[in-house]
């Protein structure tokens, strides 16, 4: 914010000063004739009450005598503030725009979280959540709606018309593979942003049973792991939301690994500490 501040006062008063002063953000816009519905606003204190406020538009070149001046584009805007006594202050800020973010959570007691990919078996049951911070603006002179569009692998996108109505979207993926998932945003001024997670689908996890490298739970704290070859290897251990809550060298033979951690479903990764190869993942309960 750009502050220049002039300031003419009376004698044995407190100064005239501003006790607010700021702006509420510019929506971006597509046509010259869109409003960004920006805001700028000014409270004075100090002097001699009551104030007259003058703001001045610089792109425009126009005035507003107003405390608080909405309905506006992005740029250099005035303000002057008056007292009774004829003392003044004033100062300029700039209005910026904000540009659409579309944003959205996943939830899956299916998938762990892989850096920007979501991993997990078939069937996987997933909660989309739309989190996009609306630009909605409740006027009865605006006609236009902001508007979502999801789009779920191959299926086309879906429509809504409302923040309320895209809330939250469910899905089943079965096939195997990646799957991208977007979620798109427009704005009454038709400014849009798209935001995609990718989402890959694999082979059912290994059962500790059935595992080369066996997974077996010893006691309350303990897990033993099997090492079935003849160098070191790393486990990784993932909880259900996708959090790391072990990382380990395991050694070849038999291995005791304290592990405090509530009882629940974990995955386990096996990783080739030279090569990073993912040796084998499975699934086991604690």
């Amino acid at each position: 914010m750009l502050l220049i501040i002039i300031q003419i006062t009376g004698f044995g008063q407190e100064p005239l000063q501003f006790l607010e002063l700021g702006f509420e953000p510019s929506y971006c816009r597509t046509q010259p004739y869109q409003s960004g519905n920006g805001v700028v606003y000014a409270a004075a204190i100090g002097g001699q009450p009551d104030y007259t406020y003058l703001w001045y538009d610089h792109t425009n070149q126009t005035y507003f005598n107003n405390s608080t001046v909405g309905g506006l584009n992005p740029g250099f805007y005035s303000v002057k503030v008056f007292d009774s006594n004829g003392d003044s202050i004033q100062t300029t800020i700039h209005l910026d725009s904000l540009a659409p973010e579309a944003q959205f959570s996943v939830f899956s007691n299916q998938l762990i979280s892989n850096e920007d990919v979501l991993i997990g078996e078939s069937p996987a049951n997933v909660e989309f959540t739309n989190i996009t911070n609306s630009q909605t603006i409740y006027s009865p002179w605006i006609q236009a709606h902001e508007s979502f569009k999801w789009k779920i692998g191959e299926n086309p996108w879906s429509n809504y018309q409302s923040y309320e109505e895209s809330n939250k979207v469910f899905s089943t993926i079965h096939q195997e593979g990646e799957h991208e998932v977007c979620l798109m945003y427009e704005t009454i001024n038709q400014c849009r942003d798209t935001t995609c997670k990718l989402i890959q689908i694999v082979e059912p996890w290994i059962s500790s049973t059935e595992s080369k490298n066996c997974m077996i739970v010893s006691s309350s704290n303990q897990l033993v792991h099997m090492n079935d070859t003849k160098e070191s290897l790393l486990l990784f251990v993932f909880n259900t939301q996708g959090s790391l809550v072990l990382e380990i060298e395991s050694s070849p033979g038999l291995n005791t690994i304290d592990f405090y951690q509530a009882s629940a479903n974990y995955i386990a990764k096996v990783v080739d500490p030279v090569t990073g190869e993912v040796i084998e993942s499975f699934q086991f309960h604690f």
